[in-house]
């Protein structure tokens, strides 16, 4: 398990098995998914959840794939060519090793660039643990838990954040639930996102501030004050 290090933030990464053969053609397209079992601190489910039906698991042996159909599923995923790649938010996991993995596993144990929804651990495993290969993001998709869903009388709570499909949003790659993914559930339940859009934002030509001339005629000393989610580096302007 190789751990490297910015900031406060930490990545895990599970390579595949020196004894994988892997080709160009398996890592143009990539099926990636939120979560794994990993030393018992798997949550909540996406492949896997707990068979007590507990949020947290009670041991190593609590656990159930979510549905009968996933290992199949997985089996036909990797038959056509797909690399399949786990990214999981885990920060109060900091050591473990799984030698039977035979899938690559991204951990984000902090909270900065690592942490879903922001792409460090896509760009990490796409700069460095991917062979060099480009992937074509249009065949590429992800499925995740945590998709923003409302309670509805289909689901009895509501999604404990949507941060798996802000990270499939981010990345500019393909989003579904498990739900739709393994279950082929065809109607999509309502989910609420960030009123803000960072991309949206990017591409908006904006002032830089509103109204325009705030700040042209004052020539004593201001306070300016800064507002932004935790962990959006507010405290990083010069």
């Amino acid at each position: 398990l190789s751990l490297a290090s910015r900031l406060w933030d930490y990545i895990a990464v599970r390579k595949w098995p020196r004894t994988l053969q892997t080709t160009p053609a398996m890592t143009k397209r990539v099926a990636s998914m939120d979560d794994w079992l990993l030393g018992g601190a798997k949550k909540d489910g996406t492949v896997v959840t707990t068979k007590s039906g507990r949020t947290f698991p009670t041991d190593e042996h609590d656990w159930r794939f979510f549905s009968d159909s996933v290992p199949q599923t997985l089996a036909t995923v990797a038959a056509q060519n797909f690399r399949i790649v786990f990214f999981t938010n885990q920060r109060a996991l900091f050591s473990g090793d799984d030698q039977s993995s035979i899938v690559q596993v991204f951990v984000s144990l902090g909270s900065l660039q690592y942490r879903k929804p922001c792409t460090g651990m896509w760009e990490h495993f796409e700069k460095y643990e991917n062979g060099g290969i480009s992937i074509n993001r249009q065949c590429s998709f992800y499925v995740g838990d945590a998709a923003g869903r409302i309670c509805s009388s289909l689901r009895g709570k509501k999604d404990h954040s949507a941060a798996d499909r802000l990270f499939a949003l981010n990345i500019g790659i393909n989003f579904f639930t498990p739900e739709q993914y393994f279950l082929k559930q065809t109607h999509i339940e309502n989910y609420i996102l960030p009123s803000f859009s960072p991309s949206l934002s990017l591409d908006a030509k904006l002032c830089l501030f509103e109204p325009e001339y705030l700040f042209c005629h004052i020539s004593s000393v201001f306070r300016c004050l800064f507002i932004g989610y935790a962990f959006s580096l507010l405290g990083f302007f010069p």
